[in-house]
């Protein structure tokens, strides 16, 4: 293999041992269990979809559309349909007005976005575990930004690595490992 691409799938093959030595300490997925990628199309989520692929994970994805950056928005969910289809793997896309939804409910945008995301990823679970694409990073920017707000101790563990039937095989691994 040429350089860069031998860099690639090495770092692609550190990423799915990470991912399958956390599923392995949190007791969290059974190699017989469906789950279920939120797939943004950003690398994080990209990268654990194959991930779990690769582990031979029964795996399947959901886009959520928001609708808040206009034709960048289409070509991410055009993104994701195309990798899908490319690699064998299910694709539910779902389209959410997150804007009108913030608005009624009197919710900041990322609030009425999570919330419009995990309804409509549910509605394709079935049994299926969820699996977000949170890393290392975004779980230090949540114990930041909590500590910031002034948040007692438990605010300080920043995101879960498991919360009810989601998992976040990625949480130990930094967004500059997975890039």
């Amino acid at each position: 293999l040429a350089s860069p691409m031998r860099k690639c799938v090495m770092r692609a093959d550190a990423i799915s041992r990470a991912v399958l030595e956390q599923l392995r300490e949190l007791h969290c997925l059974e190699p017989e269990q469906t789950v279920c990628c939120a797939l943004s199309g950003g690398a994080d989520s990209v990268s654990l979809l194959f991930s779990l692929k690769e582990l031979g994970y029964d795996v399947f994805a959901v886009h959520v559309n928001h609708n808040l950056r206009g034709e960048e928005s289409k070509r991410d969910e055009d993104f994701c349909r195309s990798l899908c289809r490319e690699h064998g793997i299910e694709l539910f896309v779902e389209s959410v007005n997150v804007r009108d939804y913030c608005r009624e409910n009197k919710l900041s945008c990322e609030d009425g976005a999570r919330k419009l995301r995990y309804r409509a990823i549910s509605d394709h679970l079935d049994g299926a575990k969820l699996a977000t694409a949170h890393n290392l990073n975004d779980c230090f920017e949540t114990t930041l930004f909590n500590l910031v707000r002034g948040c007692g101790v438990n605010g300080l563990k920043g995101i879960p690595p498991v919360r009810g039937d989601i998992i976040r095989p990625l949480i130990s691994v930094t967004r500059a490992e997975i890039e």
